[in-house]
């Protein structure tokens, strides 16, 4: 029987758009089943709808605490026998009630390697790894990743990671979008091996070394400072 999937997606709904042409295409043995956008009026929830896949718009700013809004989604993922989520942008904090439910099922991407680029978002991170490593005079790139899903933000275990070459003339609006289409492919082989149960977790690989961390700290300040809305 096929993984049931439900995407739960941001603003711009394209790395849930990718999984669902592959899936069209044949390219991947599961069921996208389900999009949860934060918002409506959306490019995530037009890409929903142009793919034909059932989607729901089920705002945090709703309901009262993280638990609520979590029994709502509960509540969908039964409808619709979901076995599997994905997150592919949301910037919603899970329930753990949810966690709980899916056991280590629930996976998120991460566009940066998690000791340096916890808790940001969007173009956040590719602008704290180019800063950063012009502040230790030491270029090794950065990674995009997938974890699973714990109650603590971005400290999950990982389970699959890719590289991303940082280069000379880069940006943070360029490296973001060659890391987009490494985090692309990185999804879909990810999920390839999910289906056929082979999912392994993986250590991190650690940018940042004894006696960086002040650098690192003003690599995050100053991305937070050019990007204040991530």
């Amino acid at each position: 029987m096929k993984e049931r999937m439900a995407s739960m997606v941001g603003e711009s709904g394209t790395t849930m758009e990718f999984l669902g042409r592959q899936i069209d295409d044949g390219n991947l043995n599961i069921d996208l089943a389900l999009v949860i956008a934060d918002h409506p009026n959306t490019h995530s929830v037009t890409r929903a709808e142009i793919l034909r896949i059932p989607v729901k718009v089920i705002a945090r700013s709703n309901y009262p605490d993280k638990n609520s809004y979590g029994e709502s989604l509960n509540r969908l993922f039964d409808r619709y026998r979901i076995t599997v989520v994905s997150l592919n942008g949301t910037l919603n904090i899970i329930p753990n009630n949810i966690i709980d439910r899916f056991g280590g099922r629930i996976f998120n991407q991460h566009p940066g390697p998690k000791k340096e680029t916890e808790k940001t978002w969007g173009i956040l991170p590719y602008a704290i790894m180019l800063e950063f490593s012009r502040l230790v005079g030491r270029n090794e790139g950065t990674d995009v990743i997938i974890h699973r899903v714990t109650p603590k933000i971005d400290e999950g275990p990982t389970v699959a990671i890719a590289h991303v070459p940082i280069l000379e003339d880069d940006t943070p609006e360029k490296l973001q979008e060659r890391g987009k289409e490494v985090e692309r492919n990185l999804q879909l082989e990810f999920w390839e091996r999910f289906t056929k149960s082979e999912v392994i977790e993986i250590p991190d690989h650690q940018y940042m070394r004894p006696g960086e961390e002040h650098l690192l700290r003003t690599a995050r300040q100053k991305a937070r400072k050019d990007y204040p809305n991530g």
